[in-house]
C-alpha cells in the first residue's frame, strides 16, 4: 500500500447504483526499486489467486 497514491471509483457503483453488478476501481500508483523484484517473484508464484475467476 505504500506504492500507492489515490484510489478511483467510477461506473454505476460511483454513480449511487443500488445493486451494482461490479464496482469499477482504478488505481493511482508509482514504481520504486522493488517493483521489479516483486513483479518476477509473482510471476514465478504461480497463478494469481483470481486466475479462476478470467473469463467468467
Amino acid at each position: 500500500m505504500t506504492l500507492v497514491d489515490e484510489l478511483y471509483l467510477f461506473g454505476s457503483y460511483a454513480l449511487g447504483a443500488l445493486e451494482p453488478h461490479d464496482v469499477d476501481v482504478a488505481v493511482d500508483f508509482h514504481r520504486d526499486e522493488r517493483m521489479p523484484q516483486l513483479e518476477v517473484a509473482s510471476n514465478f508464484s504461480g497463478p494469481p489467486p483470481t486466475a479462476s475467476c478470467v473469463g467468467s
